[in-house]
């Protein structure tokens, strides 16, 4: 989903719940009501401040959505929050295989 997302324009998705962390982020429809389905698309083309508003969104979701990011967040549940150089970390989580017998949940 990361490059339609990162496209500049308003992205579409059904309402599966494959889709559910998208909530907000991106139009979702009803797939088996293609009336309404075809009402939510029209009403994006023809409304230039909800497409903005979505795409602003799914802008900033790719923005925060970086593997960086995630690793960074991963190393502060991990470590408990102590980190004290989560981007350093990351980093190195990044570049180095952690063998699993060390590390505990």
């Amino acid at each position: 989903m990361r490059v339609p997302l990162s496209c500049g324009i308003p992205t579409i998705t059904s309402r599966s719940s494959i889709f559910s962390d998208l909530t907000g982020i991106c139009h979702q429809i009803d797939t088996h009501e293609t009336v309404s389905a075809a009402d939510h698309i029209e009403d994006l083309v023809s409304d230039a401040g909800k497409r903005k508003k979505l795409i602003d969104k799914q802008s900033d979701y790719i923005n925060f959505s970086t593997w960086g990011n995630h690793s960074s967040r991963m190393i502060g549940i991990l470590d408990g929050g102590h980190s004290k150089n989560t981007a350093a970390s990351a980093h190195i989580l990044n570049q180095k295989t952690i063998p699993l017998e060390q590390i505990s949940i």
